[in-house]
Order: C-alpha cells, then structure tokens, then sequence
C-alpha cells in the first residue's frame, strides 16, 4: 500500500507540474504573440513614405516627382532618418550643396536640418572648445559642426570647405592645449593672413607659414611610410592633403594622429567621424596623398 500511495503521490505531482508549465507558458506565448505582432505592424508602417511617427508626414506630389537625384535619395532616407523631413518640407530654404551632403552622409542630417535656424551671418569670432583637450591627445572637430559650420569660408560654407582650417586646429589645441584654437579662430586667422585661395580653397602655406605664426613648426616631409610612421611614434602629428580617393573625390586636408600596436594609421577627419573611427594602412597615404607635413612645439 505503501508504494502505491506513492505511486499516485508521483502522478499527482506530475500533473500538477504540467498544468504549472501550462501557466507559465501561456503568459510567454501571448507575449511573443504580442511582440511579432507589434513587430509586423511597425516594420510596415516604416517602410512607407510617412514615417513611423504620430504625425505622419506628407510629401508634395511635386516633390514625389522630382527628377532630382538629391531629392530622391533623401526621400528614400527619410523613413530611416526622420529629421530629413523637416529638409523635405521646403528643399528650396537649404543651399544645394547641403542637400547634396545630407544625401551622401548621413551623419551631417542634423546638421543641414538645422541650417534654417543658423540664417543671417557668421558665428561669434570668439569660440573656443572647452573641454576638448586632453594631453597627449589630438582633438577631433568637425567642419561642419554648428559653431561654424554655417559660416562663409569665402564663397562657400564652412562646412563645405573648411577642412584645412579645422586640421589646423586640431593640431594647433592637441599640441599646446590652448582651446583658444578653435576651427572657428583659425578660420578668421586663415581669411585675415591672405591663406584663403579664391577658386583653390586654403593654400599649403597655413600648414608652414601660418602654423609658425600660432608657435607651432610645420615642415614638409617626404611622402613615405617611414617618414609618416616615424613622426607620429615620435608624437608629431601629420597634416596630409588628400586627393580623390577614400577620403575626398577633389581635395581634402586630414590629419594623422598615431600608430596602433599593428601599424595602422590612426585618422581624425573633420568631414566624416566614420572614417575617423577607422584605422588605415599606411599605403593609402602613400597612394592618395599630395603632400604630408608634420608638426611640434
């Protein structure tokens, strides 16, 4: 009697057990049932023109028609990237070259979205970047950063053509510490010391002439991967002047910031962070570069 009680005892706790298993698994399964659902709904709702928003977004028959491939692109990056519905809402407010790097880089969306409050004149001429040096380190900034990115650089904006005065002053703040040094100061400085080129952009002599007269020595140095790697183990940044390739497809100042345990080059670019976060073999210098110079105190 005593092994059939038992017996049954092991029966009853067994199904006990599957209808606890049962209670269990039914809040999951409506969960889940739940979450594919949303799922479902949503991956549609986003994939339209209109963006998964409380409001959603209109685009004018004219704009949908438009044969300009900028404006397609950015309507096909809309759903992903919202902000460029504010640029949709009128495209004719924004210069068109804006437009055209709000298509290609994702990254300066906000940036050009933006451009509509910034209308009127250039920035204050005093703008430091507090809180941006740390020693032994070279600064990254942007060209087309809101604290300048919207001034005229000559006939262009900042933001458009302002690499060489922002590689400067990475350069310039990473060396000394002086976060006086701002993009937004070297450009002023650039413009009033004639290195500003009409129809060229920033002359090769800020990176020599112009560096001296900010107590920094900048000298050329020969286009080699021993010349490059040797300056910057030995912490003299290097300015490269790019020509088309991975970094630019017309000009495009960079700077080089260091070596990694496996050789390759670290990179601040002020015109994309993306490739900032990369590193590079040396050998893309060497291809692509028209000029390299390094720099000390």
């Amino acid at each position: 009697m005593a092994y059939a009680k038992g017996k049954h005892s092991v029966k009853k706790q067994q199904k006990l057990n599957k209808h606890k298993i049962k209670l269990i698994a039914l809040p999951i399964v409506l969960s889940l049932g739940i979450f594919i659902g949303y799922k479902e709904v949503s991956n549609a709702f986003s994939s339209t023109v209109g963006y998964a928003s409380p409001q959603t977004v209109e685009l004018s028959k004219e704009l949908l028609e438009s044969k300009d491939p900028v404006i397609q692109k950015l309507i096909n990056l809309a759903p992903v990237y919202p902000k460029i519905y504010d640029i949709l809402k009128d495209p004719s407010e924004y210069p068109p070259e804006f437009l055209a790097m709000a298509s290609k880089k994702p990254e300066t969306i906000d940036f050009v979205a933006d451009f509509v409050n910034h209308k009127g004149g250039q920035t204050e001429v005093s703008t430091p970047v507090e809180g941006s040096y740390t020693k032994g380190e070279i600064p990254l900034y942007m060209q087309w950063d809101e604290r300048w990115g919207y001034d005229k650089y000559g006939p262009d904006y900042f933001a458009i053509n302002g690499c060489g005065p922002t590689a400067l002053s990475m350069v310039a703040v990473g060396l000394t510490g002086n976060e006086n040094f701002s993009p937004k100061y070297i450009e002023n400085f650039s413009v009033k010391n004639g290195y500003l080129v009409d129809g060229v952009g920033t002359a090769w002599s800020l990176m020599t002439d112009g560096a001296k007269k900010l107590g920094l020595k900048g000298k050329v140095i020969p286009l080699s991967a021993s010349s490059i790697i040797s300056n910057l183990e030995k912490g003299n940044p290097v300015i490269a002047t790019m020509g088309p390739g991975h970094f630019t497809t017309e000009g495009h100042y960079i700077v080089l910031t260091g070596v990694t345990d496996d050789g390759k080059i670290i990179v601040n670019d002020s015109d994309s962070k993306e490739r900032s976060s990369k590193t590079w073999d040396v050998d893309v210098f060497l291809k692509e570069a028209k000029n390299v110079w390094a720099f000390s105190i």
